[in-house]
C-alpha cells in the first residue's frame, strides 16, 4: 500500500491559491515581532511551529486566524480585536475553528457542516474540529498511520461509539492514497486528442473531488462507493499500458 499522507491523496484537487507568496520581513508586524520571542515561551513556540508550515510558505500569517492588525507597528494596535482562545469572541474559539478555517477552505467546511461531528460540536462542544486532524500552527494532513489513534479517542469499545470506525477509516485512506496516485499517473497516459479517454479521466477526477467531500463529511459509506468508482475509471489506462 502507498503510505503517503492525505496531502498526497488529494493534492491534485486542493483549493489553496496562495502558493509562492511567502512572508517577507517588514511586511507583517505579527511575524516581525513573534520571530524575536524566545521559543521557550508559549507564543514563541507557536511561532516556531508556524514558520515551517504550509501556511507560512503560502503567506498565511497570524492575523488571518486570530484577527488583529498586521500592518500596525505598536503592540496594542496590532493586538486590537484579538481574544484569548477560551473566549467565545475569539476566531479560534473551539466552536468557531471550522468557520475560521472555512474562510479559505470553504469546500471542506461545507462538507464538514454535513457531518455528525459538526452537529455534535455545535450542540455539545464535544465534537472534533479541523485542528483535531490538521493541528493548528504547524498544520498537517493526517496520515493513515496516525488516523486510528486520533479516531480512537472517541471511537472505542469503552465508549461504545462505533469502535469499528478507526480501522475502516484507515483502510479507506490507504485506498484513497493508492487511487489518487493511479489517477495522477493515468492523466499522463491521456493524449490531448483522445477525447474519450480525456472524458473518462475527467470523470475520475470529479469522483475524487466527491471522495474529498465525503471524507470531510465523515461519510465513510460515500467515500467507499466513490473511491471504488474512481479506481474502476482509471485502472484500464494502466492495464492497457502493461
Amino acid at each position: 500500500m502507498i503510505k503517503s499522507s492525505l496531502m498526497g491523496v488529494l493534492g491534485f484537487c486542493l483549493f489553496l491559491f496562495w502558493a509562492g507568496h511567502g512572508v517577507e520581513a517588514g511586511e507583517n508586524s505579527c511575524v516581525n515581532c513573534h520571530r524575536n520571542i524566545s521559543p521557550d515561551t508559549f507564543v514563541g513556540s507557536k511561532y516556531q511551529s508556524w514558520k515551517t508550515s504550509i501556511h507560512a510558505k503560502d503567506g498565511i500569517t497570524c492575523d488571518r486566524c486570530h484577527g488583529g492588525k498586521s500592518s500596525a507597528d505598536q503592540k496594542e494596535a496590532a493586538h486590537a480585536g484579538i481574544y484569548n482562545s477560551s473566549d467565545p469572541l475569539s476566531r479560534v474559539y473551539f466552536k468557531k475553528v471550522p468557520a475560521t478555517c472555512g474562510a479559505c477552505h470553504w469546500r471542506d467546511f461545507n462538507a464538514f457542516k454535513r457531518s455528525t461531528h459538526y452537529a455534535l460540536l455545535e450542540k455539545t462542544g464535544a465534537g472534533p474540529t479541523c485542528v483535531t486532524c490538521h493541528e493548528s500552527h504547524s498544520t498537517k494532513i493526517i496520515s493513515p498511520q496516525e488516523l486510528p489513534t486520533t479516531c480512537e479517542q472517541c471511537h472505542n469499545v469503552r465508549m461504545g461509539i462505533n469502535p469499528q470506525v478507526p480501522e475502516h477509516a484507515q483502510a479507506l485512506l490507504l485506498l484513497i492514497n493508492e487511487t489518487s496516485l493511479l489517477v495522477s499517473q493515468a492523466r499522463k497516459e491521456v493524449g490531448a486528442g483522445d477525447q474519450n479517454k480525456l472524458q473518462q479521466w475527467n470523470a475520475a477526477y470529479k469522483t475524487m473531488e466527491a471522495v474529498r467531500d465525503g471524507w470531510h463529511a465523515f461519510n465513510l459509506k460515500q467515500v467507499q462507493i466513490q473511491i471504488l468508482k474512481a479506481y474502476d475509471l482509471v485502472k484500464e489506462f494502466l492495464v492497457k499500458k502493461k
